[in-house]
């Protein structure tokens, strides 16, 4: 029997903060502790940018639960202890296409190095 038992991560979700002294906008930063997040591991790759010969990313999808429903665009998310950023604009499989209590895949990379 293969059992499934989600993850907690925090989501970083991104919105308009105030005006800085010069005028232009800044980012204010809401955060969400979200558990039950199964995190499915990904790729990683080298960098071929020779100015970062050390460098390398990781992709990771992350599949969130019916009960979670807030947009991703823009958004961080912190899991296993690294901050990746959301690829795209992800959006739910509906909830009568999924039987397991998951319907929301995101995926997310980051660049090291």
């Amino acid at each position: 029997m293969i059992r499934l038992i989600g993850e907690t991560v925090t989501v970083r979700i991104p919105g308009t903060g105030e005006a800085d002294p010069f005028g232009g906008t800044t980012t204010t930063w809401t955060e969400a502790t979200v558990s039950d997040v199964l995190v499915q591991p990904g790729t990683s790759a080298d960098l071929s940018d020779s100015n970062r010969p050390d460098g390398m990313t990781v992709d990771m999808t992350l599949h969130f639960p019916k009960t979670f429903a807030q947009e991703m665009r823009g958004a961080e998310v912190v899991a296993r202890g690294h901050v990746y950023t959301v690829v795209g604009d992800p959006q739910p499989y509906t909830v009568a296409d999924c039987p397991t209590r998951w319907n929301y895949p995101v995926g997310v990379t980051r660049s090291d190095g």
